[in-house]
C-alpha cells in the first residue's frame, strides 16, 4: 500500500477512474448520479482534488463495490472486485 497521503490520493483517483470505466459510465453520467459536474469527476480522477469520505461512499454505492476497493494497489484485483460485485447483483 502507498505510504504517503499524496500517493494514497492518487491511488484512490486511479481506482475511481478504473471503476467508472469498468462500470461503463461517462464522467457526465457519474457526475449526474452523485451531484457533481463532469469536470469535478475528472478532477477527482486525476488526483487534482481529494475525494471526501462521503463522496467516496457515494462512488462505492454507484459502482457496487466495497470502499476498500479504492485502496487496492492491484488494478487486476480491483477489476475482479467489480466483476464479483456485478455477478452478486445478478443473483
Amino acid at each position: 500500500m502507498p505510504s504517503s497521503p499524496t500517493n494514497i490520493r492518487y491511488l484512490i483517483a486511479k481506482n475511481t477512474w478504473l471503476h467508472r470505466t469498468l462500470s461503463g459510465l461517462s464522467c457526465m453520467e457519474l457526475g449526474a448520479i452523485i451531484g457533481e459536474s463532469s469536470k469535478q469527476v475528472m478532477r477527482y480522477e486525476n488526483g487534482a482534488d481529494e475525494i471526501a469520505a462521503a463522496k467516496l461512499y457515494a462512488f462505492a454505492k454507484v459502482f457496487g463495490i466495497p470502499i476498500a476497493a479504492f485502496f487496492t494497489d492491484n488494478a487486476i484485483q480491483a477489476g475482479a472486485l467489480v466483476n464479483r460485485s456485478m455477478t452478486e447483483q445478478a443473483l
